[in-house]
């Protein structure tokens, strides 16, 4: 059975390790539930850009952008989040432990609030991408066909994931 085509962000995915309060300032745009949000130079965290290298978590509220807000942010660098690829390659369980950044999707539906980020299968590479992918959802459901769910972490600078070259 073929994996449904249904990105909702960047959900936690076991244990919550810790849900902090930022600041999002009158200029960020609107950050959706599960939207993978970064830092700013100025301390506020605003929904991240794909290829984003200052990755901070992942949205636990809504913000509708253009007024200041507070938003909970999943932020632990242990956190595992659970995403799905955008069918952009071809997904296989070899991808474990290799990194992939994530594409910034409008959402499918903005009734629900729900992020429409999912992570982009055309960037995994052993070299540093914006996530780690830590192994699939286990679901009897699920597969490693496209769309795959995979259970991730942040993997940048902000955090301690860092693969140093040559090890």
């Amino acid at each position: 059975m073929a994996n449904p085509d249904t990105p909702n962000g960047f959900s936690p995915h076991g244990t919550i390790e810790r849900l902090q309060s930022y600041e999002v300032d009158a200029s960020a745009t609107v950050i959706y539930f599960n939207d993978v949000v970064m830092m700013e130079n100025d301390g506020n965290v605003a929904a991240a850009t794909a290829g984003n290298e200052d990755l901070m978590g992942s949205a636990a509220d809504y913000s509708a952008g253009s007024t200041a807000a507070r938003i909970g942010v999943y932020d632990h660098p242990d956190q595992n989040f659970s995403a799905q690829d955008n069918a952009g390659g071809t997904p296989a369980q070899s991808y474990i432990g290799n990194d992939m950044d994530h594409e910034a999707n409008a959402p499918g539906t903005t009734g629900l609030l729900r992020s429409g980020h999912e992570l982009d299968a055309s960037t995994v590479a052993a070299t540093q991408g914006g996530f780690r992918l830590m192994r699939l959802v286990r679901n009897p459901d699920l597969s490693t066909a496209d769309n795959a769910r995979w259970v991730c972490k942040i993997n940048n600078a902000e955090h301690h994931l860092l693969t140093a070259a040559g090890i």
